[in-house]
């Protein structure tokens, strides 16, 4: 049933005077601000909607900020991260590190928007409401000694503030694993922001030269295989923290090493880096705890620099009946796919269009199950039988 990736709004196409190596692919960014905007706007860009240019934009943040807790900090941090992605898109981070006098003024402008929230970090961690050790557990986990119980020091070795396993700078938590848990449940979440994101991230490298890579594993995957995140054990014992970033940043540069990136679409990450020690330098990190689903979605080929491939990964609510499963520890196949799945998927699509009068009603039932931007061809077979019981 698959049929390629669905196309995007805002695709990132940046000019190409400023080519970047991520050209040639697709940064799904779907706001629920730009979305409203575009209803009345339809023509109006990321960038003038992140700026506020005009009344339409000003009133669609003035009532995001309205109907929320803590709308004017969800505020600061939406706006960061789909500034982040416009000047990401566009080519922009990479002619920033070129010559910054290539950015207009625009440009200059987002980077401020998109940088603002690292300096603000202590009104945020006032406005969710992070304890100091959660704060720690965020900065320990952006440390890249967290898994060193000591540091070395002259003359002697000294204790790391930032060791993410058992010690007394936790106070009531098991370890800084467990005070990371309880900090993410402060930061909001993407999906809490309004906000459905392509991040990526590079793979992991394998610990045996040997090995078969990660990139390698999923891209053996059926397309349409469900993956089970946070499956895999680390080196410290914990399940894997899927960290990805909207931008260009020091961890990709190992890509073309390990074969590629991974792209992840969701809204259930949280936008860590504000709170972080690492500033803006780690490309705006949006950290996916463990136990999350996504669906394979294909692997894009030459889509960085341009000869490596993206291995696309969706985030779904919860894996599909009927559909092959596999973890993220191999991305074995632990469940095959059902044969007669696709079969079953063409079935329900043939009695929807067979009769005028259902056929007429599907649009509105697309809309009414909030799946009017999905297209029948790219529902589970859960959602296809919800339709059929809507429109009979």
């Amino acid at each position: 049933m698959y049929q390629g990736r669905r196309p995007t709004s805002l695709p990132c196409m940046p000019p190409s005077e400023y080519p970047h190596p991520l050209t040639h692919d697709t940064q799904v960014i779907d706001c629920d601000v730009v979305n409203t905007v575009h209803r009345t706007r339809p023509d109006e860009s990321l960038r003038s909607i992140v700026l506020e240019r005009g009344p339409v934009a000003e009133l669609a943040w003035e009532e995001y900020v309205a109907a929320r807790e803590t709308g004017a900090a969800d505020k600061v941090l939406l706006k960061s991260l789909l500034a982040t992605a416009d000047l990401h898109r566009r080519g922009m981070v990479t002619a920033m590190e070129e010559d910054k006098s290539l950015l207009d003024e625009d440009d200059l402008a987002l980077y401020d928007v998109a940088t603002a929230p690292y300096d603000m970090k202590d009104e945020l961690v006032a406005t969710y409401g992070l304890t100091p050790v959660q704060v720690l557990a965020v900065e320990a986990y952006s440390n890249a000694n967290k898994s060193l119980v000591v540091l070395p020091g002259d003359p002697d070795p000294v204790p790391n503030p930032h060791f993410m396993g058992q010690a007394d700078h936790w106070g009531g938590y098991t370890d800084g694993w467990d005070a990371l848990t309880a900090a993410l449940a402060h930061i909001p979440t993407l999906g809490q922001l309004g906000l459905t994101l392509t991040t990526y991230r590079a793979a992991r490298a394998p610990k045996d030269p040997d090995e078969v890579s990660e990139i390698s594993r999923i891209a053996a995957l059926e397309v349409e295989t469900n993956i089970r995140h946070g499956v895999t054990l680390m080196d410290m014992g914990q399940r894997h923290y899927l960290s990805t970033a909207v931008t260009y940043n020091p961890h990709w540069e190992r890509g073309p090493g390990v074969g590629g990136l991974i792209a992840v679409t969701g809204n259930a990450g949280h936008y860590i880096n504000p709170f972080g020690l690492q500033g803006w330098v780690d490309g705006a990190e949006v950290l996916y705890p463990p136990g999350f689903w996504t669906v394979f979605e294909g692997l894009k080929p030459r889509a960085y620099l341009p000869q490596f491939p993206v291995a696309h990964l969706r985030q779904v609510a919860e894996p599909e009946s009927g559909q092959a499963r596999a973890d993220d520890s191999r991305y074995a196949v632990d469940a095959p796919r059902e044969k007669t799945l696709d079969a079953d998927k063409r079935n329900i699509i043939d009695y929807l269009s067979a009769d005028p009068s259902r056929a007429a009603k599907v649009p509105g039932a697309l809309q009414q199950l909030g799946l009017a931007e999905k297209g029948l061809t790219y529902l589970t077979i859960g959602e296809l039988e919800t339709l059929r019981k809507l429109v009979r």
